[in-house]
């Protein structure tokens, strides 16, 4: 019997206010006709809800403001059974708005107290014991290294998502076991033009494992001498906001749980494909069955 994993995860938390449009408006130009909707979101609280639903025991580090939205989220954290070490701060909730036109999406968050999250607010203690440490890079960039530095030094399999880009320490790096980004961040990160030669400069940083995510074509992986490319399954998409939030859950969750790399990338894009076929971040992320029986059909 698989034992679940615990993983703990160290980021943002917003809520989401979703348009739906047939494009996106011109400069100056207001476009009518569109539906809107509130969701749950942010990378952190996203990927929180990602690994749980995988199975994984998880507690959620971040901050909210003292207001409706941070309820609602606190609140949306709890009932997916996730143990909420989140702080209040004087700030606003984190937002996003988010714009949802055919398959794509454009968006714009006010980050509010997610900003607000500084290193002496982690719970160092939460990463004892744990199997694996998730991070992204919508809280301030030294609260990520201080993160990853106490996670690493307590045993834990860690795992970055560099999203949004931002410059970050070499000594970070080297505590990043995986890491899973898309090209454009690939190239802002390492500043090489060719995948390839990003993938072997964050290897050479000590990076362990690197995930390249390629929306519908898939992704490619390294790891140690092993490279790979694999396809992502046909579908009709109706909002790709929260993908890649659960990709990094699910293959997260099986890394930790001891799956080999090629198993736990399939398994990210089988639930980046799923979060793709609902509306909002949190409400589209997949449960383990689901993933389970889309791998078994890719």
């Amino acid at each position: 019997m698989i034992s679940l994993a615990r993983i703990v995860v160290v980021g943002s938390l917003n809520m989401d206010m979703i348009m739906r449009a047939e494009r996106m408006p011109m400069k100056g130009e207001t476009l009518t006709g569109g539906t809107f909707s509130t969701a749950e979101g942010g990378k952190g609280g996203n990927q929180a809800v990602a690994c749980s639903r995988m199975g994984a025991k998880v507690t959620m580090m971040g901050k909210v403001g003292q207001d409706q939205f941070g309820d609602l989220l606190l609140d949306s954290l709890l009932r997916e059974g996730i143990e909420a070490r989140v702080l209040r701060s004087s700030i606003h909730t984190g937002v996003a708005q988010i714009t949802v036109f055919q398959d794509d999406n454009a968006i714009i968050v006010a980050p509010g107290a997610n900003r607000d999250l500084h290193p002496e607010d982690l719970d160092l203690g939460c990463f004892t014991g744990a199997d694996g440490a998730i991070f992204q890079m919508e809280i301030p960039i030294e609260t990520v290294e201080a993160g990853l530095k106490g996670a690493k030094e307590r045993g834990c399999t860690t795992f970055l998502n560099p999203s949004p880009i931002r410059p970050i320490g070499e000594e970070a790096l080297s505590n990043c076991d995986y890491m899973v980004l898309n090209h454009v961040e690939l190239r802002q990160l390492t500043g090489e033009d060719q995948p390839d030669a990003g993938i072997r400069k964050l290897l050479a940083l000590g990076v362990r494992g690197v995930v390249l995510t390629m929306g519908s074509k898939g992704a490619s992986f390294a790891y140690q001498e092993r490279l790979g490319t694999m396809g992502a399954p046909k579908i009709n998409v109706v909002d790709s906001t929260g993908a890649g939030d659960a990709f990094m859950g699910a293959f997260a969750v099986m890394i930790c749980e001891g799956s080999p790399m090629e198993e736990a990338v399939k398994a990210g894009i089988a639930a980046g494909s799923l979060a793709c076929l609902r509306e909002g971040a949190q409400p589209s992320m997949p449960y383990r069955e689901q993933v389970f029986r889309s791998m078994a059909s890719m």
